[in-house]
């Protein structure tokens, strides 16, 4: 997967700029340290992926982000993840598969992400 991405730490709980961060083709993520030395930190970043879609706004949503869809569309509160069974990005809400990503493009808005309180 190519593209861009943004960089949740785990440990500091916030997301980390990228411009230090690296992903290798078997997916470890490293990142620029000291003199240029690369620190492996797979365990520490969870490397959350930019979609093709935008919310209605123009906003780049990306795999983790929390959206609500407008009240025409159903309302509901529902969060963005890859699924390797449809290969494509779904809006999940847990109960049930959830729908393809695209057809929810320009009718949802970003209200945050996984990671925040009451995320997933």
């Amino acid at each position: 997967m190519t593209g861009k991405f943004r960089a949740y730490d785990k440990e500091k709980k916030c997301y980390h700029t990228t411009y230090m961060i690296l992903i290798s083709r078997d997916g470890k993520v490293w990142m620029m340290g000291k003199k240029g030395v690369l620190a492996d930190v797979t365990d520490r970043y969870e490397i959350e992926w930019e979609t093709p879609a935008k919310d209605k706004d123009g906003k780049p949503i990306y795999q983790g982000d929390r959206l609500q869809a407008d009240v025409k569309h159903g309302g509901g509160i529902e969060w963005v993840e890859w699924s390797g069974d449809e290969m494509a990005w779904v809006c999940e809400n847990g109960l049930d598969h959830g729908s393809w990503l695209s057809g929810c493009e320009g009718v949802v808005t970003i209200i945050g992400t996984i990671h925040d309180e009451g995320g997933e």
